[in-house]
């Protein structure tokens, strides 16, 4: 898979390259969650899986490669949704949105360094599966089941695979200072009642305005793509 992604990622560079549009153009390279340890991921030393609400499950990884970066081969660490790509390009391109979207425009932070707009996100509210999670500042809530596999899953060289669905964690509130502790090792929630409090008022703001899980709209049907998967099917 990855030497199959490289290539295909020096095959779209070739062709940018010999259209002379290379230079005026924005490569963005970006996970949309974490790694499935049981396909050949791996996430560690984060905790959790693909499909979990643990920082290995949710916390990507991004490059970007272009024009108008003011501090390229620079890390940059700020907090970003994957909702934040549609503004953040359009504003790159020089263009402007109207009206109000979830995503934040985060171009001036990526380019040029600046303090990143976004302060927290919703990683999710499942009224399904009666779990949510959110992040304010440093400090993340995890209402509910957070998924499996739990736990700090090495590498396949240090693990059988047969092992990573180790034990199951029946506590119904986490709470992490994500600064200091990004492995999820030490739960606060017992020491900051009020904060879990606030977190949980936050939530309860944001499911308010949420709809309830509607029915699919066949007009969405990948039948009627040629098996494309369409909003308001999946």
């Amino acid at each position: 898979m990855v030497s199959a992604m490289d290539e295909a990622v020096g095959n779209i560079t070739a062709a940018l390259r010999a259209k002379g549009i290379l230079d005026n153009t924005l490569i963005v390279f970006t996970s949309d969650n974490g790694g499935q340890t049981l396909s050949g991921g791996n996430n560690f030393p984060l905790r959790g899986n693909k499909a979990t609400l643990w920082e290995g499950g949710t916390r990507g990884a991004a490059f970007i490669h272009g024009p108008g970066l003011k501090y390229p081969k620079s890390i940059n660490s700020a907090l970003m949704h994957a909702v934040d790509w549609y503004p953040t390009l359009v504003a790159a391109a020089g263009g402007s949105l109207d009206g109000t979207i979830d995503g934040l425009n985060q171009w001036p932070m990526l380019s040029e360094g600046v303090s990143a707009p976004r302060s927290e996100l919703v990683y999710q509210i499942d009224q399904l599966d009666g779990n949510a999670a959110i992040r304010v500042g440093n400090y993340k809530l995890i209402v509910g089941p957070p998924g499996m596999p739990d736990g700090w899953i090495p590498p396949p060289s240090e693990q059988s695979l047969q092992n990573l669905h180790h034990y199951e964690n029946e506590t119904k509130l986490h709470l992490f200072n994500l600064k200091a502790d990004p492995t999820e090792h030490f739960n606060l929630a017992d020491v900051y009642p009020d904060l879990v409090a606030m977190l949980q008022n936050r939530l309860a703001q944001y499911r308010a305005v949420m709809p309830d899980y509607p029915d699919n709209d066949p007009r969405g049907d990948p039948a009627n793509f040629g098996g494309v998967w369409s909003p308001g099917w999946c």
